[in-house]
């Protein structure tokens, strides 16, 4: 559904890998759909479609829109003659023998060449039992042809790349009036999307910046050079995670820039909005589960009688074992109040790290923890723990940004990377090495806001002499290094030419 909503006016789809037919099914809901061609290599993929599946795809292979191919999907990409609006990319998981042929960057120049102008190819890609690194591989391999590429989550563990060739951004307008369509409006809540909101909030890095989620020195999987399928094979043996794309969504950032932002949206969610959450939630088990945790928080902020969202946060917490949940316990300790008034610094060090953590584990584009004792703690810290004043002037400059302070959380901020004098204190931001990046993180959010490009570079610059981004950084926060690699790239087009020195 996503490229689809994305793109209105598609009338031919190609869809690549069958399964069970449920996306052909999808796609045929849209009346705008004129064909569907289906490439599948495997017979007995067709006839569980059939046995199996029709009731979930609609009997999508009886439809006379579509037209299936039991080909290699490559085979057929040179030789059709035809272009299409929408390409979606469905095989299997990659770790799998001959899978990783159509992740290659030769198949995605075929899609490239296949598309109409102004075209859409969508990739799905699976993020369990994998790892950081083949999720880089695919993701700049894919953006290698398709520069422009948006990162959404439609399952748990599944992510699905939409990318084009020019320019794209989603009218949120035109995704609504689709969504009125009866066939699709149905097809969406089956699987827990009642609103154009519960979609929206599925996004997780906007388009035109998927393409800086991998490192700099990410390989591109060719059939030259095929590492993907050993790379996949190593992180499904090891049973690794990949996290780092989850840590730069948007969603957990309380001032998010993605499309749920945007008019007609744009104001905070309610309780029907978040209702739906939880709808979701009991569905499909989306949307992320800290994600998930700070909607009910608010949730039992606008409804506190509510019973609901209270039975869904103890079986969510049951489910987790997350820093959250220790950290949480250690800031109720008794005695920390005490402690501030009485200027015992160790035991205010102890309740700002745990109440720290809470709050970057609680805080999202939903929901803005309660601050109020943090920020009073940070404070006193501040005045009282000169060796750590830098830390403690980084975290609360984080605080302030999330509650949208901009003034002060610069001026705090400026202050914690100030130069090195008795005042500001020993340059150590060892107690808490994420406080610098995370606020380098947003004031390079801030300065693109305020379109100061020049700024921003002189930031990058400094925070990679000082070892907070780069190659010889010593710690490597995604966030940072995301927003840094995505703010230079916008540096180096011509129209800015001298911003960034050789």
């Amino acid at each position: 559904q996503l490229p689809l909503l994305m793109k209105p006016t598609a009338t031919n789809v190609l869809v690549v890998g069958l399964g069970s037919g449920v996306s052909v099914g999808s796609a045929l809901r849209h009346s705008t759909v004129k064909r569907v061609d289906v490439v599948e290599i495997s017979p007995e993929v067709v006839t569980a479609a059939r046995q199996f599946f029709s009731p979930f795809n609609d009997r999508a292979l009886d439809d006379p829109r579509v037209q299936l191919s039991l080909e290699d999907a490559k085979t057929f990409l040179q030789t059709t003659p035809l272009k299409y609006d929408v390409i979606v990319s469905e095989p299997s998981n990659p770790w799998m023998a001959g899978v990783a042929s159509v992740f290659s960057l030769e198949f995605y120049e075929q899609m490239r060449e296949r598309l109409n102008p102004g075209g859409l190819a969508a990739q799905w890609l699976q993020v369990y039992e994998t790892d950081d690194r083949t999720v880089d591989l695919v993701i700049n391999t894919f953006a290698s042809v398709f520069p422009h590429v948006g990162i959404w989550l439609p399952g748990g563990r599944d992510l699905v790349l939409i990318g084009s060739v020019e320019p794209f951004k989603p009218e949120v307008t035109a995704i609504a009036r689709r969504m009125e369509d009866s066939a699709v409006r149905a097809d969406l809540e089956r699987v827990g999307i009642r609103d154009l909101a519960t979609l929206l909030s599925l996004e997780l890095v906007p388009f035109g910046e998927g393409a800086f989620v991998p490192e700099p020195n990410a390989a591109v999987h060719s059939d030259l050079r095929p590492t993907l399928e050993y790379v996949a094979e190593r992180a499904l043996f090891v049973r690794d995670e990949a996290n780092k794309v989850f840590s730069i969504s948007e969603a957990r950032n309380p001032r998010p820039r993605w499309l749920l932002a945007q008019p007609p949206l744009g104001q905070p969610a309610g309780t029907n909005e978040l209702k739906a959450a939880g709808d979701l939630f009991r569905v499909s088990s989306l949307p992320e589960p800290e994600v998930f945790r700070s909607q009910l928080r608010r949730w039992r902020e606008l409804a506190p009688e509510a019973a609901e969202p209270l039975q869904l946060l103890v079986a969510l917490e049951r489910g987790l074992a997350t820093p959250d949940t220790h950290a949480a316990a250690e800031a109720a300790l008794p005695g920390f109040a005490a402690a501030r008034e009485r200027g015992d610094v160790g035991l205010m060090r102890a309740y700002a790290a745990a109440a720290m953590t809470m709050h970057r584990t609680r805080r999202s584009a939903f929901y803005v923890p309660p601050s109020d004792e943090l920020e009073r703690t940070l404070r006193a810290l501040a005045d009282a723990d000169p060796q750590n004043r830098r830390v403690h002037r980084a975290r609360l400059a984080e605080v302030l940004w999330d509650r949208g302070d901009d003034l002060e959380f610069l001026a705090l901020a400026l202050k914690a990377f100030a130069a090195n004098t008795p005042e500001n204190g020993p340059y150590d931001f060892s107690m808490d090495p994420r406080a610098p990046r995370l606020v380098l993180a947003r004031m390079l959010l801030l300065y693109e806001k305020r379109g100061d490009l020049k700024g921003a570079v002189k930031l990058i610059q400094e925070a990679v002499m000082q070892g907070f981004v780069g190659e010889e950084a010593t710690l490597h926060e995604p966030l940072l290094e995301h927003h840094a690699r995505r703010i230079l790239s916008q540096a180096w087009r011509p129209e800015h030419e001298g911003l960034v020195p050789p």
